[in-house]
């Protein structure tokens, strides 16, 4: 996630097409890092990540270099 900020965070998450408690209450940091897990998890399943890493120390997912703002769900 590009920003730092919760709030931020949040709003992006709004932009790209998320809903629920999203749109009505401030977030948990918790609960912003399991949506940004879920995030990364549907973009694997639709093959839009990279691999970081090697086999033999692991590997991070990472979505493509995009601009997050323009996602959409």
């Amino acid at each position: 996630m590009p920003a730092r900020d919760w709030n931020e965070i949040q709003q992006i998450f709004t932009g790209i097409g998320l809903r629920g408690d999203v749109e009505k209450r401030s977030l948990t940091p918790h609960e912003i890092d399991a949506a940004t897990a879920a995030l990364a998890g549907y973009l694997y399943k639709k093959r839009k990540i990279e691999l970081i890493g090697d086999a033999r120390e692991g590997y991070i997912v990472v979505p493509k270099k995009r601009d997050w703002r323009t996602l959409r769900l």
